[in-house]
């Protein structure tokens, strides 16, 4: 087996092993109290489960957890410490209680760092209460930060957590942006991950007005797959250019795109939606995305690049 397959494979027995550990934290967590003896088989499935102890959040866990299992009890202090641990993994109580799956709030710096703008390059992940992404991203821009939609840039300087979780996200309560964000400042990075209301009340006072103006305009956009379907022959047509066109749940690629006849050096375009599955559209394969509110106006590009 090569070595990458043995890294696929272990990633994803630490992913299984770690959406099985949320799963435990919210069963422990049922009745609002923790126990010796569910302490103690939280302690015993780690051993069973190594891949768990060595990823985050599994790795912060366990080793909080195996000091105060020493006198085969839990003081008052420790318990308390460690369904405040438990509860900060699976997210905030409100959410929970809602039936949705809140974002985890373990990753968050703490204490709440100061926020500026200026300069300062925002990732945005899960889904927040104030509005579409895009109003968050429209507010960071007006006052002069950088927002990047794809990955975790090194030079990253906020991870913005929406307090309720993403389905596209790998686990219920945390995607890979959180997981690079982890990783990265434990290397330390001067990466600072905060919480939605920490960044809400850091914004100037005109969020909900913003928000309300782009939520209006967000009800008239038309869905991805019939966005495609208007655009299913000029697709075709690219095939019989030689040029391979991929379609995949939210989005669709090319390969060897064209220009004067000769295949194209860049990398292949396609157009997708971010991590998050929310707007805005993207067209990549550019050293620079090209950003769009509506998948129409994104596909229309990627076939005029297409052509070019």
């Amino acid at each position: 087996m090569s070595q990458n397959n043995t890294n696929i494979d272990s990633r994803r027995l630490a992913d299984r092993q770690t959406d099985e550990l949320i799963g435990i934290c919210k069963g422990i967590l049922f009745d609002g109290m923790v126990s010796y003896d569910e302490a103690n088989s939280l302690y015993l499935w780690f051993q069973a489960n190594p891949k768990a102890m060595q990823t985050w959040p599994g790795k912060e866990l366990f080793y909080t957890l195996c000091p105060m299992l020493k006198n085969n009890a839990l003081n008052t202090d420790d318990e308390e410490r460690l369904l405040i641990l438990l509860s900060n993994i699976i997210g905030l109580p409100s959410v929970v209680n809602s039936g949705t799956n809140a974002s985890s709030q373990l990753p968050l710096t703490d204490p709440a760092p100061s926020v500026f703008f200026d300069r300062r390059v925002f990732v945005v992940t899960g889904n927040l209460k104030m509005g579409a992404r895009r109003t968050v991203i429209q507010a960071i821009e007006d006052q002069g930060g950088e927002v990047v939609l794809k990955n975790i840039r090194m030079d990253t300087d906020y991870l913005v957590i929406g307090d309720i979780g993403s389905k596209a996200w790998m686990h219920s309560t945390h995607g890979r942006k959180i997981e690079k964000a982890v990783e990265l400042r434990e290397q330390g990075h001067g990466i600072a991950i905060i919480s939605e209301q920490h960044f809400m009340d850091s914004l100037i006072p005109n969020i909900e007005q913003q928000s309300a103006s782009i939520e209006a305009a967000n009800t008239q956009v038309t869905p991805f797959f019939t966005a495609f379907m208007q655009h299913l022959d000029a697709f075709e047509a690219l095939e019989q250019k030689n040029i391979k066109t991929g379609l995949y749940e939210n989005g669709v690629y090319l390969h060897q795109c064209f220009n004067n006849g000769k295949p194209q050096s860049l990398p292949s375009f396609s157009v997708e939606l971010d991590e998050d599955n929310d707007k805005p559209w993207g067209v990549y394969g550019l050293s620079t995305p090209m950003l769009f509110d509506a998948p129409e106006e994104a596909l229309v590009e990627l076939l005029r690049l297409a052509n070019i």
